[in-house]
């Protein structure tokens, strides 16, 4: 496999060109879209707007789903997506990767899957692999997918950008950019944001998304009850286990979402969800200021420098959650250490 790398600051409309030419190869018909396992709404949002796309070109398209996708997404990648896995043993003319900063994120083999492995990806810390790939430091992936269609519109290619991709790219770009509060946020993310709802974004479709469920009140009220603080370093975490998941009769999917209340709190810096199941502890981390995803690393995970996650096989979650909570105060110490030092 030929490896072709093109680092941020090469013009990316040399890059987005490459793509649309081997998309619009005449030999290219089946393409499968895979997204990083357990995806959030940046990366179904992107893959949502890309199959769109691809389909006004006349491509057979497969969305390649290894986790379920929740039914509060239903309207966004269609009914009979949720709640289902789809990895097909098909090979693809292509296959394009989305918001994948490792390939190890994949659960299976991509090359099996196809000869042409496209990687579309905005994150920090990518990790090379792939045929060809499009790597920009924006704070979505759905911020590429919308460059990559005005690029086809220059090219006077017959795609619209309607409303279904608007959408589908609005929602991933508000959820990465945790409603336009991360720090990280640019003027042009804003500009886009506009020009997406020109477009026709729905915005009560993804307000309907975000609403909480009512069952995750009983979990709040346990939670809030036995969360963590650490008022030296303004770390706030908590561990939820099964059992507390099953007896508010709530869902894993449905309890990460308590990490959106926390990393509000006034006086946090850092906020980690630990939430234990059978075999696995998914840690979930955010932050306002600290490159988290350095610690997340060293946990087989990764991300954003302010978001980040994992999956820990681990038979004692205490022992986990005070493993991660040292590492982030050893991060924190090394960079205030660090700024001390510049000045």
């Amino acid at each position: 496999m030929v490896w072709l790398f093109f680092m941020y600051g090469v013009l990316d409309m040399d890059i987005k060109e490459q793509i649309i030419n081997k998309i619009l190869n005449h030999n290219v018909y089946d393409i499968a879209i895979v997204v990083h396992n357990n995806p959030d709404e940046d990366a179904i949002g992107s893959a949502a707007a890309l199959e769109n796309v691809l389909l006004q070109l006349d491509k057979n398209v497969t969305f390649v789903t290894q986790n379920k996708i929740r039914k509060r997404y239903a309207n966004i990648v269609g009914r009979h997506r949720v709640n289902r896995i789809n990895v097909p043993y098909s090979h693809f003319d292509m296959v394009f990767v989305l918001d994948c900063s490792d390939e190890s994120r994949v659960s299976f083999d991509l090359t099996r899957m196809s000869d042409t492995i496209i990687v579309i990806d905005h994150h920090a810390n990518y990790k090379e692999y792939g045929t060809l790939c499009w790597r920009e430091n924006v704070i979505s992936d759905t911020i590429l997918i919308y460059k990559l269609i005005n690029k086809m519109q220059e090219m006077k290619l017959n795609v619209k950008f309607n409303k279904e991709i608007a959408t589908a790219l609005y929602m991933g770009l508000r959820g990465d950019s945790f409603n336009f509060r991360n720090p990280n946020v640019t003027a042009e993310a804003h500009e886009i944001s506009a020009d997406l709802i020109k477009k026709g974004a729905d915005l009560n479709e993804i307000n309907e998304i975000e609403r909480y469920p009512r069952s995750i009140l009983k979990l709040e009220r346990e939670v809030w009850s036995n969360i963590m603080y650490d008022a030296n370093y303004r770390i706030m975490y908590a561990l939820i286990n099964k059992d507390t998941i099953r007896n508010s009769d709530t869902t894993y999917a449905e309890a990460s979402q308590i990490i959106d209340i926390m990393k509000l709190m006034q006086d946090v810096d850092v906020a980690v969800l630990f939430l234990s199941a059978e075999k696995n502890v998914y840690i979930k981390v955010r932050s306002t200021k600290y490159d988290v995803a350095k610690v997340m690393e060293h946990y087989g995970g990764g991300g954003h420098k302010l978001a980040a996650g994992a999956v820990v096989f681990s038979d004692s979650p205490f022992s986990l959650m005070n493993s991660v909570i040292k590492k982030i105060k050893e991060l924190i110490d090394k960079e205030k250490q660090a700024k001390k030092s510049k000045k």
